[in-house]
């Protein structure tokens, strides 16, 4: 079974962890966001990951589960967002995907370890984009 870990703060991240368990994936939420915690966790329960916003304790977080992708939807900061993108492939999950709304920031989230990026609209638009990334891992 593939192993989802989706970072959104938006309304978002709920839709991207329905629509992966609907596909029958193993997904989780990560939650290295100050000052949100109480907001996620009431949105995602038991699916959530939380871990304070260091990259150390990002990686030492998520390396446990052994994700197979890693979905971050772009934040508002998009210094955070990179900074996430780093954590995760430092955390050696072999497929890191950064979704964004504007193709000038393709070139900074490679360059922050993102191994995917996809530029889409809104949500739906970007899981139709990013599905096909899920499904290839799927076990035959």
């Amino acid at each position: 079974m593939t192993k989802l870990l989706i970072a959104s703060l938006s309304n978002s991240g709920l839709e991207y962890l329905q629509r992966a368990q609907a596909l029958g994936l193993e997904a989780h939420v990560l939650d290295c966001f100050e000052g949100h915690r109480g907001e996620l966790k009431s949105r995602y329960g038991k699916a959530l990951i939380e871990t304070d916003a260091r990259k150390t304790d990002v990686i030492r977080a998520v390396s446990s589960y052994q994700f197979d992708v890693a979905l971050i939807e772009e934040d508002s900061d998009f210094v955070r967002t990179a900074l996430i993108a780093q954590s995760l492939r430092e955390a050696n999950i072999p497929l890191v995907i950064v979704l964004t709304a504007d193709a000038n920031k393709i070139r900074l989230y490679r360059r922050s370890g993102a191994h995917r990026v996809i530029v889409a609209r809104d949500c739906s638009e970007a899981w139709t984009l990013c599905q096909r990334y899920f499904v290839a891992n799927l076990p035959a």
